[in-house]
């Protein structure tokens, strides 16, 4: 499955900004109540935003 996580804002000049991570995961290993992303994708998405400012 792939997920893609956008990001889109506007600065204080009134520009738009817009960046997406795409994540690949492995739907082997999902099981009923478990969707969503590891501490790994969450540090990745976390790296990006800090980028971003």
């Amino acid at each position: 499955m792939r997920w893609t996580v956008t990001i889109e804002g506007t600065d204080e000049f009134g520009a738009a900004h817009r960046s997406e991570i795409a994540l690949e995961e492995d739907l082997s290993s999902l099981t009923a109540g478990a969707v969503g992303f590891s501490i790994e994708d969450g540090k990745t998405i976390s790296l990006t935003c800090s980028r971003l400012s």
